[in-house]
């Protein structure tokens, strides 16, 4: 996936309606509670996503580690199904671990705003030494905040 200067902002799981959690063990069981993500992308859509995903109630998953980032590798469209990576750029030793996923919708809303919802198929992660497994739904809402060349 490549990095572009372009930045965008993705929010989601402003209320519970937009992120459904089917699974959570271990590292990740926090997300079965109330709460949810809210997520931050640094890429362009055509390239794929970099979405920074923590529990709502900005609560530590382990040993230091609140968040972990996925990236969606490959243009993002309706029935895109792909490989993604996690890790947490916060610590030293964060969470590692890959992932497959599968975009539901994707809409254009303007020349700056996009929205499409993402499911999260297999999700494994691993951070000192705890592991575990998360499977969902996130609606993601993507807006250009204007820092491209």
């Amino acid at each position: 996936m490549r990095l572009l200067p372009l930045l965008l902002l993705l929010a989601a799981c402003d209320s519970t309606d937009e992120c459904v959690i089917t699974e959570g063990t271990g590292i990740f069981e926090l997300f079965k509670t109330e709460g949810c993500f809210a997520t931050d992308v640094s890429v362009r859509p055509a390239d794929g996503a970099l979405l920074s995903v923590f529990h709502k109630g900005n609560v530590v998953l382990d040993n230091g580690v609140d968040t972990f980032d996925l990236g969606l590798s490959g243009r993002l469209y309706v029935g895109r199904r792909g490989s993604c990576s996690l890790s947490d750029s916060d610590v030293n030793v964060g969470i590692t671990g890959h992932c497959d996923y599968f975009i539901r919708d994707y809409t254009d809303v303007s020349e700056t705003e996009s929205r499409f919802t993402v499911e999260l198929v297999d999700v494994y992660g691993e951070a000192y030494g705890n592991k575990g497994t998360l499977k969902g739904v996130l609606t993601v809402t993507s807006t250009d905040q204007g820092f491209g060349p």
